[in-house]
Protein backbone atom coordinates (compact mmCIF):
# COMPACT_ATOMS: atom_id res chain seq x y z
CA UNK A 1 0.00 0.00 0.00
CA UNK A 2 1.42 3.24 -0.81
CA UNK A 3 1.86 5.71 2.27
CA UNK A 4 0.31 9.02 1.98
CA UNK A 5 2.48 11.83 1.89
CA UNK A 6 0.05 14.73 3.55
CA UNK A 7 2.42 17.64 2.78
CA UNK A 8 2.30 16.27 -1.49
CA UNK A 9 -1.40 16.09 -1.18
CA UNK A 10 -1.61 19.79 0.62
CA UNK A 11 0.57 21.37 -2.44
CA UNK A 12 -1.25 19.45 -5.00
CA UNK A 13 -4.33 20.41 -4.06
CA UNK A 14 -3.33 23.94 -3.28
CA UNK A 15 -1.90 24.58 -6.41
CA UNK A 16 -4.88 23.14 -8.29
CA UNK A 17 -7.74 24.56 -6.17
CA UNK A 18 -9.05 26.92 -9.49
CA UNK A 19 -9.18 24.38 -12.00
CA UNK A 20 -10.41 21.50 -9.16
CA UNK A 21 -14.27 22.71 -10.00
CA UNK A 22 -14.22 22.58 -13.55
CA UNK A 23 -12.80 18.94 -13.68
CA UNK A 24 -14.48 17.28 -10.77
CA UNK A 25 -17.83 16.41 -11.99
CA UNK A 26 -17.84 13.19 -9.90
CA UNK A 27 -16.75 14.50 -7.23
CA UNK A 28 -19.44 17.18 -7.30
CA UNK A 29 -22.35 14.47 -8.48
CA UNK A 30 -21.28 12.43 -5.02
CA UNK A 31 -21.93 15.65 -2.71
CA UNK A 32 -25.02 16.20 -4.15
CA UNK A 33 -25.71 12.07 -3.89
CA UNK A 34 -24.54 11.99 -0.39
CA UNK A 35 -27.39 15.52 0.94
CA UNK A 36 -30.03 13.89 -0.54
CA UNK A 37 -29.91 10.62 0.68
CA UNK A 38 -29.00 12.15 4.07
CA UNK A 39 -31.87 14.12 4.11
CA UNK A 40 -33.94 11.22 2.55
CA UNK A 41 -32.05 8.65 5.18
CA UNK A 42 -32.66 10.73 8.70
CA UNK A 43 -35.68 12.87 7.64
CA UNK A 44 -33.92 15.56 9.20
CA UNK A 45 -33.18 19.40 7.47
CA UNK A 46 -31.88 21.23 10.81
CA UNK A 47 -28.83 20.22 12.25
CA UNK A 48 -27.49 22.49 14.87
CA UNK A 49 -23.84 21.91 14.84
CA UNK A 50 -21.95 20.57 11.77
CA UNK A 51 -18.51 19.64 10.99
CA UNK A 52 -17.40 19.17 7.13
CA UNK A 53 -13.87 17.75 6.60
CA UNK A 54 -12.02 18.59 4.11
CA UNK A 55 -13.98 21.40 2.32
CA UNK A 56 -11.84 22.41 -0.20
CA UNK A 57 -12.90 24.54 -3.13
CA UNK A 58 -16.46 24.58 -1.43
CA UNK A 59 -18.44 22.22 -3.12
CA UNK A 60 -20.14 20.17 -0.65
CA UNK A 61 -19.97 23.62 1.72
CA UNK A 62 -22.56 25.23 -0.42
CA UNK A 63 -25.27 22.34 -0.62
CA UNK A 64 -24.79 22.50 3.07
CA UNK A 65 -25.75 25.74 3.12
CA UNK A 66 -28.40 26.08 0.43
CA UNK A 67 -29.93 22.76 2.13
CA UNK A 68 -29.36 22.68 5.72
CA UNK A 69 -30.40 24.80 8.65
CA UNK A 70 -26.88 24.66 10.72
CA UNK A 71 -26.64 26.45 13.48
CA UNK A 72 -23.05 26.90 13.04
CA UNK A 73 -20.73 24.93 11.07
CA UNK A 74 -17.40 24.31 11.10
CA UNK A 75 -15.93 23.52 7.91
CA UNK A 76 -11.81 22.42 7.88
CA UNK A 77 -9.04 21.50 5.25
CA UNK A 78 -5.73 20.73 4.98
CA UNK A 79 -5.56 23.44 2.27
CA UNK A 80 -4.79 27.03 4.05
CA UNK A 81 -5.83 28.36 0.85
CA UNK A 82 -9.62 27.00 1.12
CA UNK A 83 -10.49 29.44 3.56
CA UNK A 84 -10.80 31.62 0.65
CA UNK A 85 -14.07 29.57 -0.32
CA UNK A 86 -15.11 28.61 2.93
CA UNK A 87 -15.60 32.85 3.40
CA UNK A 88 -17.87 32.55 0.75
CA UNK A 89 -20.57 30.41 2.91
CA UNK A 90 -22.47 32.70 5.24
CA UNK A 91 -21.44 32.16 9.13
CA UNK A 92 -19.30 29.54 8.42
CA UNK A 93 -16.07 29.09 10.61
CA UNK A 94 -12.75 27.99 8.87
CA UNK A 95 -10.39 25.48 10.50
CA UNK A 96 -7.52 25.16 8.82
CA UNK A 97 -4.88 21.95 9.81
CA UNK A 98 -4.95 18.03 9.88
CA UNK A 99 -8.63 16.38 10.77
CA UNK A 100 -6.64 13.50 12.24
CA UNK A 101 -4.49 16.17 14.54
CA UNK A 102 -6.70 18.97 14.80
CA UNK A 103 -8.91 19.68 17.79
CA UNK A 104 -12.29 19.34 17.09
CA UNK A 105 -15.36 21.31 17.80
CA UNK A 106 -17.51 19.33 21.03
CA UNK A 107 -21.15 18.08 20.44
CA UNK A 108 -21.59 17.79 17.28
CA UNK A 109 -24.53 16.83 15.50
CA UNK A 110 -23.37 16.13 11.94
CA UNK A 111 -20.20 15.52 10.40
CA UNK A 112 -19.77 15.55 6.78
CA UNK A 113 -16.88 14.80 4.05
CA UNK A 114 -16.93 14.34 0.44
CA UNK A 115 -14.16 12.58 -1.48
CA UNK A 116 -11.79 13.41 1.36
CA UNK A 117 -11.24 10.58 3.88
CA UNK A 118 -9.27 8.18 1.35
CA UNK A 119 -6.35 10.81 1.84
CA UNK A 120 -6.57 9.85 5.97
CA UNK A 121 -3.24 7.93 6.90
CA UNK A 122 -4.88 6.19 10.24
CA UNK A 123 -8.94 6.10 9.55
CA UNK A 124 -9.09 3.75 12.50
CA UNK A 125 -8.12 6.36 15.35
CA UNK A 126 -9.72 9.32 13.42
CA UNK A 127 -13.38 7.48 13.48
CA UNK A 128 -12.92 7.13 17.32
CA UNK A 129 -11.90 10.67 17.57
CA UNK A 130 -15.18 11.67 15.10
CA UNK A 131 -17.82 9.44 17.08
CA UNK A 132 -16.45 11.58 20.33
CA UNK A 133 -17.15 14.55 18.93
CA UNK A 134 -20.54 14.00 17.77
CA UNK A 135 -23.33 13.86 20.20
CA UNK A 136 -25.50 11.22 21.22
CA UNK A 137 -27.81 10.07 18.24
CA UNK A 138 -25.48 12.45 16.07
CA UNK A 139 -24.59 11.55 12.11
CA UNK A 140 -21.90 11.15 10.26
CA UNK A 141 -22.40 11.10 6.71
CA UNK A 142 -19.22 10.60 4.02
CA UNK A 143 -18.18 9.60 0.43
CA UNK A 144 -14.49 8.19 -0.52
CA UNK A 145 -13.19 5.95 -2.91
CA UNK A 146 -12.68 2.35 -3.16
CA UNK A 147 -10.14 -0.06 -4.42
CA UNK A 148 -11.14 0.03 -8.24
CA UNK A 149 -10.60 3.83 -8.29
CA UNK A 150 -7.50 4.85 -10.71
CA UNK A 151 -7.04 1.05 -11.40
CA UNK A 152 -5.35 2.02 -14.78
CA UNK A 153 -3.06 4.29 -13.27
CA UNK A 154 -2.32 1.46 -10.25
CA UNK A 155 -1.72 -0.68 -13.16
CA UNK A 156 0.88 0.92 -14.92
CA UNK A 157 2.89 2.35 -12.39
CA UNK A 158 2.52 -0.63 -10.63
CA UNK A 159 1.39 1.05 -7.49
CA UNK A 160 -0.94 0.18 -5.15
CA UNK A 161 -3.57 3.08 -4.39
CA UNK A 162 -4.91 3.59 -0.37
CA UNK A 163 -8.32 2.93 -1.16
CA UNK A 164 -10.59 0.42 1.12
CA UNK A 165 -13.16 -1.86 -0.09
CA UNK A 166 -16.79 -1.18 0.89
CA UNK A 167 -16.56 -4.29 3.23
CA UNK A 168 -13.65 -3.20 4.81
CA UNK A 169 -15.12 0.19 5.52
CA UNK A 170 -18.65 -1.49 6.73
CA UNK A 171 -16.22 -3.12 9.45
CA UNK A 172 -14.48 -0.31 10.63
CA UNK A 173 -17.62 1.66 10.83
CA UNK A 174 -19.67 -1.45 12.74
CA UNK A 175 -17.53 -1.05 15.37
CA UNK A 176 -18.08 2.44 16.13
CA UNK A 177 -21.61 3.24 14.96
CA UNK A 178 -24.85 2.35 13.80
CA UNK A 179 -24.87 1.85 9.60
CA UNK A 180 -28.16 3.19 8.16
CA UNK A 181 -26.63 3.44 4.33
CA UNK A 182 -24.12 2.18 2.89
CA UNK A 183 -23.81 2.16 -1.40
CA UNK A 184 -20.76 2.00 -3.69
CA UNK A 185 -21.15 2.13 -7.63
CA UNK A 186 -18.37 1.95 -10.63
CA UNK A 187 -18.00 4.51 -12.73
CA UNK A 188 -15.93 4.89 -15.95
CA UNK A 189 -14.83 8.32 -17.18
CA UNK A 190 -14.33 8.89 -20.86
CA UNK A 191 -10.61 11.04 -22.28
CA UNK A 192 -9.73 11.23 -25.48
CA UNK A 193 -6.33 10.62 -24.57
CA UNK A 194 -3.95 9.20 -22.01
CA UNK A 195 -2.66 12.77 -21.99
CA UNK A 196 -6.03 14.36 -20.63
CA UNK A 197 -6.55 11.29 -18.04
CA UNK A 198 -2.76 13.22 -16.38
CA UNK A 199 -4.42 16.26 -17.30
CA UNK A 200 -7.28 15.61 -15.08
CA UNK A 201 -5.76 13.85 -12.07
CA UNK A 202 -3.41 16.82 -11.94
CA UNK A 203 -6.37 19.07 -11.99
CA UNK A 204 -8.23 17.35 -9.58
CA UNK A 205 -5.32 16.76 -7.31
CA UNK A 206 -6.67 12.86 -7.17
CA UNK A 207 -2.31 12.32 -7.56
CA UNK A 208 -1.63 13.18 -4.37
CA UNK A 209 -0.66 9.60 -2.65
CA UNK A 210 3.01 8.76 -3.08
CA UNK A 211 5.86 10.63 -4.35
CA UNK A 212 5.17 12.33 -7.76
CA UNK A 213 5.87 9.97 -10.94
CA UNK A 214 9.46 11.29 -12.85
CA UNK A 215 8.34 10.71 -16.75
CA UNK A 216 11.56 10.33 -18.80
CA UNK A 217 10.14 11.10 -22.63
CA UNK A 218 10.68 7.53 -22.90
CA UNK A 219 8.43 6.59 -20.17
CA UNK A 220 5.77 8.48 -20.94
CA UNK A 221 5.57 7.57 -24.74
CA UNK A 222 5.38 3.86 -23.48
CA UNK A 223 2.62 4.77 -20.81
CA UNK A 224 0.43 6.55 -23.78
CA UNK A 225 0.80 3.78 -25.75
CA UNK A 226 0.19 0.70 -23.54
CA UNK A 227 -2.66 3.06 -21.87
CA UNK A 228 -4.67 3.14 -25.20
CA UNK A 229 -3.77 -0.45 -25.63
CA UNK A 230 -4.89 -2.19 -22.72
CA UNK A 231 -7.98 0.74 -21.69
CA UNK A 232 -9.63 1.44 -24.65
CA UNK A 233 -13.10 3.32 -23.85
CA UNK A 234 -15.56 5.17 -26.02
CA UNK A 235 -13.39 6.00 -28.71
CA UNK A 236 -10.82 7.18 -26.59
CA UNK A 237 -9.26 5.90 -22.73
CA UNK A 238 -11.28 5.51 -19.69
CA UNK A 239 -10.68 5.86 -16.30
CA UNK A 240 -11.93 4.06 -13.36
CA UNK A 241 -14.25 5.53 -10.14
CA UNK A 242 -15.50 3.68 -7.57
CA UNK A 243 -17.58 5.92 -5.38
CA UNK A 244 -18.67 4.63 -2.10
CA UNK A 245 -21.14 6.60 0.43
CA UNK A 246 -21.90 6.09 4.13
CA UNK A 247 -24.39 7.39 6.13
CA UNK A 248 -23.71 6.31 10.29
CA UNK A 249 -24.94 6.68 13.72
CA UNK A 250 -23.94 7.47 16.70
CA UNK A 251 -25.21 4.46 19.26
Amino acid sequence: MTEIDKKLVCRRFGRHLTSYDANAHLQHQMAERLLTQLLRTTGRPAWPRVLEIGCGSGGLSRLIAERLQCGRLWLNDLVPDCAAAAANIAGAVFLPGDIETLILPESLDLILSNAALQWVGDLPRLLVRLRAALQHGGVLAFTTFGPATCREIGQLCQVALPYRSLDELTALLAAQFEVLERDEAVRTLGFSEPAAVLRHLKATGVSGAGRPEYWTRGRLAAFYAEYRQKFPFAGGVGLTYQPIRFIVRKN
